[in-house]
């Protein structure tokens, strides 16, 4: 991924999705690198990462309800110029619930509403978590397919 003109991040992402009857269990891990640069071969793993993990359920076929968790965090010790969000000395984490429900069966409409709560020092030059804040959101999304609707 381009961080910057000129400037690549590298992400080694591995995800996985179990499904138990109207449960689901979600873990994902985002390590971060540039693979370049003067010692950074030695912050290749585990100092530059992220950890997200979900558990939903599904008490009927169109809504899911959802706790879910993110730990972000950057224990090397030099600043590199391609990661611009995650400087060294972050640790910082976001908890919450969240819910979604599609009153179509086609899944084109989606109803949804989140409640985040964010804690830990986020030293980035971007700061999408910051500490002790308290993130709500609400919405709807169509999703439309104009190529499809050109056509008929």
């Amino acid at each position: 991924m381009e961080a910057r003109p000129g400037k690549f991040i590298g992400w080694l992402a591995i995800a996985h999705k179990i499904k138990l009857n109207r449960f689901i269990i979600e873990a994902d891990i985002h390590n971060r690198t540039s693979f370049a640069g003067s010692g950074s071969s030695k912050y290749w793993f585990f100092r530059n990462m992220s950890l997200i993990g979900a558990l939903k359920y599904a008490p009927i076929d169109n809504l899911t309800i959802a706790l879910k968790g993110i730990y972000d965090f950057n224990n090397s010790d030099e600043q590199y110029d391609y990661d611009v969000y995650t400087s060294p000395g972050t640790d910082c984490g976001r908890v919450g619930i969240y819910a979604e429900y599609f009153p179509i069966k086609n899944e084109k409409v989606r109803i949804h509403a989140a409640c985040y709560t964010d804690f830990g020092p986020n030293t980035g030059k971007y700061k999408e978590i910051v500490d002790k804040s308290v993130f709500l959101s609400a919405g709807i999304t169509w999703r439309v397919s104009f190529l499809k609707m050109i056509k008929k």
